[in-house]
C-alpha cells in the first residue's frame, strides 16, 4: 500500500477547512461529499471532513477494489465506512443531481447544480477535464480500459444536457477556464 502524500506545494491555507472558514463554516458543517471518481487527485482531503457521508458510484468502487486502475491508492479505500454507495443517476440534495458520465473511469459521475442566480452548471469532473474535450469531442487522456467511445458518449451526453437545460459545462482540469472565473468566494456573489 502506497502512503498518500501531500503535494509538496500544498500550504495550510489551501486545505478544505480554510475555504470553509471563509464561508463561515467548519469541517463538521459538511454533511455530504460527492466523489465523481476515486483517482487520488479527487479524493485527497477527505480526512479533513470527519463524519460526513461520502457519495460514490458502485461501479467506481468495484473497479477500484479489483485493482486495475493504478490511479487509486489503497489507503483511499480504507475509510470507506462513511461511504454511501450509489447506483445510477440520483438527486444528491435539492438542486444537485448526480449524472452518470463513465469513460474516464468505470463509474465516473458529473454533477448538475441549479444555482440561485444564473444558469445551472455541470461540473464535468474528468469526463471532460479540458475545454477541448467538449469543443472538439476528444476523449480525456486516460480512458477506462482504453474505451474512448464510452468517454465520447459521456461527453456527448453532457453537451446534449447543456443544450437542453441551457446550462454551463465546467471542465475540471482546464486552468485557462478556471482562471476566467471570479475568484473564490466572489463567484457566489
Amino acid at each position: 500500500m502506497r502512503p498518500l502524500v501531500e503535494p509538496p506545494n500544498m500550504q495550510e491555507g489551501q486545505r478544505i477547512p480554510r475555504y470553509l472558514e471563509k464561508l463561515g463554516f467548519g469541517p463538521r458543517d459538511v454533511d455530504i461529499v460527492f466523489i465523481g471518481h476515486l483517482h487520488f487527485d479527487h479524493v485527497g482531503g477527505l480526512h479533513d471532513l470527519p463524519g460526513c457521508t461520502v457519495h460514490v458510484q458502485a461501479d467506481e468502487v468495484a473497479a477500484a477494489r479489483t485493482g486495475p486502475d493504478g490511479s487509486v491508492f489503497a489507503d483511499e479505500l480504507a475509510n470507506s465506512n462513511q461511504w454511501e454507495i450509489k447506483t445510477g443517476e440520483y438527486l444528491v440534495a435539492p438542486g444537485v443531481h448526480a449524472i452518470s458520465s463513465p469513460g474516464h473511469t468505470a463509474g465516473h459521475m458529473s454533477l448538475f447544480i441549479e444555482l440561485q442566480k444564473g444558469p445551472p452548471v455541470i461540473l464535468c469532473g474528468d469526463a471532460a477535464d479540458l475545454r477541448e474535450n467538449l469543443v472538439e469531442e476528444i476523449a480525456p487522456g486516460y480512458c477506462w480500459q482504453d474505451n474512448a467511445s464510452l468517454a465520447l458518449g459521456s461527453i456527448r451526453k453532457l453537451k446534449a444536457l447543456e443544450s437542453r437545460e441551457k446550462c454551463e459545462l465546467w471542465p475540471n482540469h482546464d486552468m485557462d477556464f478556471f482562471m476566467s472565473l471570479p475568484r473564490f468566494p466572489a463567484w457566489r456573489d
